[in-house]
């Protein structure tokens, strides 16, 4: 399976969100590291641009290194992967890039988070099974959740743009990260 985040620039966001799992598949799920394929895009990027200086910095504080990483457009991209947005307006561009059925292959992430959530506490974790039925599982979730407008929070499900912020809000953003992509990898993992 092949997830790919996807930013604007895919200078500071995307990047941060793959190291991360990347980092986080390396560390603490590498039972997923056969399964589960991590890139970054971005809806208006300029490809071959290196992340941003406090991207890299917030980043290498966590023992994470994407300086090897370069921008990649959205247009440049296999669309056989699960696009994770990090804002409506990725999940826009996505559909304006490829045909609008794929649009179900493209989420927010924190509500992908949410709906990993909300499975756990209904009891909907496959643990046995494959980490693609178990991702499976979320997205239905997710699905369901959308359908019904039944989300928790009626605020936007967006991941703060730190483009031109200062180190604070990066940091700020790594949490959030972290966070969200640590309870879908919690839950595609089996991990009860």
């Amino acid at each position: 399976m092949k997830i790919l985040f996807v930013c604007t620039g895919n200078l500071c966001r995307s990047p941060m969100a793959e190291g991360i799992a990347k980092d986080l598949i390396r560390k603490t799920y590498p039972e997923l590291a056969r399964e589960v394929k991590i890139s970054s895009c971005g809806t208006s990027a300029y490809p071959g641009e290196p992340p941003t200086a406090e991207a890299l910095l917030v980043m290498r504080e966590r023992g994470i290194d994407i300086s090897a990483h370069r921008a990649r457009a959205l247009g440049d991209v296999s669309i056989d992967s699960l696009m994770v947005a990090m804002e409506e307006g990725h999940l826009r561009r996505i559909a304006q890039t490829f045909e609008p059925s794929f649009k179900q292959s493209a989420v927010l992430l924190l509500k992908l988070a949410e709906a990993a959530r909300v499975g756990r506490k209904r009891g909907k974790q496959i643990v046995g099974g494959s980490p693609l039925e178990r991702l499976n599982s979320a997205l239905e979730i997710y699905r369901e959740l959308e359908r019904n407008s039944d989300w928790e929070s009626k605020e936007p499900y967006s991941v703060t743009d730190p483009m031109g912020m200062p180190k604070g809000v990066y940091e700020e953003v790594a949490k959030v990260l972290e966070t969200a992509i640590g309870e879908i990898f919690s839950y595609i993992s089996g991990t009860p």
